[in-house]
């Protein structure tokens, strides 16, 4: 399976609160068959959340987990046009999703492909293209952010 393609972007989530959110991209994870538990998926993420929000600011959050219920490393891209309470480090809501799934015995090539795209979050530049690009720009960012 690939780590990341245009099936992993949603545009248009539908959530007004964190757990709807978190919900749905459990749902997108198990429908590119990179879970095998939408409800344990969506239950780490929470958990994940509750240790510190992963918010970035700027509109911007970047859940995250390591769990023995992701089969396969990925990335989820989503927006919504309805921001969504996040406990953001800059106190904004959040409009904008980048999220990654480890599986709990992944490799640590994995991790470090992962962590190549962590450390764009902090480019402004990185930041804006990933908000407003469309599917196809959002492809081509995450492909050269991680290769």
């Amino acid at each position: 399976m690939t780590l990341f393609s245009s099936q992993a972007i949603n545009l248009s989530l539908r959530g007004r609160t964190q757990a709807e959110i978190l919900h749905e991209l459990a749902e997108m994870a198990a429908g590119l068959g990179k879970i095998n538990n939408p409800k344990i998926f969506a239950q780490a993420l929470t958990v994940r959340e509750l240790h510190g929000s992963t918010g970035f600011g700027d509109g911007v959050a970047l859940p995250h987990t390591r769990s023995a219920c992701v089969t396969s490393p990925g990335i989820l891209v989503a927006r919504t046009a309805h921001p969504v309470t996040w406990n953001a480090s800059d106190d904004e809501p959040v409009s904008c999703w980048l999220c990654l799934m480890i599986p709990e015995n992944g490799s640590d090539a994995d991790t470090l492909l992962l962590s190549k795209l962590c450390r764009k979050m902090v480019n402004p530049d990185f930041i804006a293209a990933l908000k407003t690009r469309d599917e196809h720009g959002i492809v081509e960012l995450i492909f050269n952010a991680i290769s």
